[in-house]
C-alpha cells in the first residue's frame, strides 16, 4: 500500500482470505495519519456482515484513528448528514456498508459530492460486474484514491478482472469501457453458442 500511495495511484490487495489486509489497511491508514500525509477523511464500504468487525478492529489496532460510522436508522442517518453539511467531517475514517451509499437520494449525493482521500471497498468482487447499478453507483464516490481489497481470486474471470481494473483505474479505462464491455459480451455470446 505505501508503493500505490508514494506513485499516487489505486491500487487492488488480492490475496487469499484471513492474511490480513484488514490490518494492512488499518496500518496504511495509520501511517498516513501519524506522518500528516492524511489529506482529509478516508471511507471505508464493507458489507453489512463486516461492519461491527471493521469497527473492532480499528479501534483493536489504531484507537488513535477517530471513527464515524454511518449506519442506523433513516433518522439517525439524516441528523449525521445534517452535521456533516453544516460542520464538515472531523474524522480520520467513515466507515459505512455498501447498502448505506446507494440507500436514499440523499446519500446517493452526499457520497458524491463529500470528498475523501481514500476510499476502501471491502470485498471488492462485489464491483466484478461493470454493468450493475452497484457498480456505477460506486464509482461515483468522491476519492482521490481507491484501494479494492478481496479474497477472491482475481484469475478466475476476465471480465470481473477487467472490471475491477476499469474500476480501479478510471483514468487509463475510461475511453474504452464500452470497447470492453463489447468485447466480452461477444465473448458470452459466442461460448454459449459453442454449447
Amino acid at each position: 500500500l505505501g508503493i500505490i500511495h508514494q506513485n499516487d495511484v489505486n491500487g487492488i490487495l488480492a490475496d487469499e482470505m484471513g492474511l490480513g489486509k484488514t490490518i494492512q489497511v488499518i496500518s496504511f491508514l495509520a501511517y498516513l495519519k501519524e506522518t500528516n500525509q492524511a489529506k482529509r477523511t478516508h471511507l471505508i464500504v464493507v458489507p453489512s456482515s463486516t461492519l461491527n468487525n471493521w469497527e473492532q478492529e480499528l479501534n483493536k489496532w489504531c484507537p488513535d484513528l477517530t471513527i464515524i460510522k454511518y449506519h442506523g436508522s433513516q433518522e439517525e442517518r439524516r441528523s449525521m448528514r445534517i452535521q456533516i453539511a453544516k460542520n464538515g467531517l472531523d474524522s480520520d475514517i467513515m466507515l459505512t456498508t455498501y447498502h448505506m451509499i446507494g440507500a436514499s437520494n440523499e446519500e446517493k449525493k452526499m457520497f458524491r459530492v463529500t470528498k475523501f482521500h481514500y476510499v476502501v471497498f471491502d470485498e471488492a468482487h462485489m464491483l466484478k460486474n461493470m454493468m450493475s447499478q452497484r457498480y456505477m453507483l460506486l464509482q461515483r464516490v468522491c476519492a482521490d484514491r481507491r484501494i479494492l481489497l478481496t479474497g477472491t481470486p482475481l484469475q478466475n474471470n476476465l471480465l470481473e478482472l477487467m472490471s475491477l481494473l476499469c474500476f480501479v483505474m478510471p483514468s487509463m479505462f475510461a475511453t474504452k469501457t464500452e470497447d470492453i464491455k463489447t468485447l466480452f459480451q461477444n465473448k458470452v455470446k459466442a461460448s454459449k453458442g459453442e454449447d
